[in-house]
């Protein structure tokens, strides 16, 4: 009998470099129409009396869609879907919005979608949306971007090799959902007339920045409708249009500075998008509340341990001890080095038997505990 030797907790660590090999990183189409409640907003924000600075904690569904082409290759990596959620939730904490993820994943197999243009990306969102939450679906090319929003639909796609586990993508179109626009709004499709450029100046007759762009005046004026700050998050320098020299901000998620560089939302951002949350979307606070917050915590395996030897490789049996309150676990398997591709890749609720391995090979793999409010515990 042939044996396999598996090597479950081996840690890799490698560099990601985002692949932005793509002409448009964002293909949200905002127009002035998409924008009435945030105008009205800005307009007057004491209208809207949200409490921007209120401690209660609101819970958003996430309903993840993961397409795969005809045959059902091609998927969104769990392990990446899994630390994003735990990386959205920590960039809308400061607001204090929880993102979960609602039901079971589900996943289509149409190569359609998983390569779409606008007119099968509508088709999808019409055929697969689930009502009243939030709709992302990880795909392999969303026509043409890393990702976009899409008001008529009232979903996002993602592009999965813009969403890995540090990446901004999702958190900059979840932005575009609570009615945020880019930071360099008006200049998507060329340069703006003098009258529609953004001016550096926050006060005083000369002023436009609650007229201009994205209309919030913390937010610096921004001309840069592409990928930038890829070497040191520096913009090269620009000029206003009273000849005023000024770099755009590059920690701004809304921005298209590169994703190491962003890390927040501005005040005004933070108490818009509290405010659209409250008033635009309370249907995303109707359903039962996640119960379970466990701190993350290691699974302990029971077997095959790290190097263990003697295994039949047709009929393995991945086993681990329970966590107090976990209701699921992710497990992968993989024949890589780094897990960058899997064998196996799902979520289950117990143990994991496995029948099928090619004989003398072998193999890494690893489990983590899933909880109804936290995807963050470590493998």
């Amino acid at each position: 009998m042939w044996y396999l030797r598996l090597l479950p907790f081996i840690l890799f660590i490698f560099l990601h470099i985002p692949n932005y090999s793509q002409s448009i990183y964002c293909k949200t189409d905002q127009k002035e129409k998409d924008l009435e409640w945030l105008r009205n907003y800005q307009e007057s924000p004491s209208d809207f009396s949200i409490d921007a600075n209120r401690q209660t904690m609101s819970y958003v569904p996430v309903k993840v869609h993961i397409v795969g082409d005809n045959n059902g290759d091609g998927y969104y990596s769990l392990e990446y879907l899994l630390n994003s959620i735990c990386n959205l939730n920590e960039d809308y904490a400061s607001m204090n919005i929880y993102f979960y993820l609602w039901g079971e994943i589900n996943y289509i197999n149409n190569s359609n979608y998983y390569d779409h243009n606008a007119f099968y990306g509508g088709v999808m969102f019409s055929a697969h949306n689930f009502t009243n939450m939030l709709n992302v679906y990880f795909v392999n090319d969303p026509n043409g971007a890393c990702g976009y929003y899409t008001p008529a639909f009232d979903a996002i796609a993602i592009r999965k090799s813009c969403q890995t586990s540090d990446d901004n993508t999702l958190t900059h179109e979840v932005g575009h959902y609570f009615s945020m626009p880019h930071t360099f709004y008006g200049w998507e499709s060329g340069t703006p007339s003098l009258s529609d450029q953004e001016k550096v100046i926050r006060t005083g007759p000369g002023a436009n920045c609650s007229q201009t762009a994205d209309g919030f005046c913390d937010t610096g004026s921004d001309y840069l409708a592409y990928i930038w700050g890829t070497s040191n998050c520096n913009s090269p320098v620009l000029y206003d249009p009273d000849s005023v020299a000024f770099q755009a901000d590059p920690t701004n998620f809304m921005s298209y500075a590169y994703d190491i560089c962003q890390n927040d939302f501005s005040s005004e951002q933070e108490a818009a998008i509290i405010s659209n949350l409250v008033s635009q979307r309370p249907y995303l606070l109707n359903y039962t509340e996640p119960q379970n917050f466990n701190a993350p915590q290691a699974v302990n395996i029971i077997e095959p341990l790290d190097g263990e030897t003697g295994i039949p490789y047709n009929w393995v049996a991945l086993q681990w001890e329970t966590v107090s309150g976990a209701n699921a676990y992710h497990v992968m398997l993989t024949e890589t080095p780094s897990f960058a591709s899997s064998l196996i890749d799902t979520i289950v609720s117990t143990s994991y038997l496995i029948t099928e391995l090619e004989e003398d090979e072998s193999y890494r793999w690893k489990v983590k505990a899933l909880f109804d409010g936290n995807t963050c515990a470590p493998y």
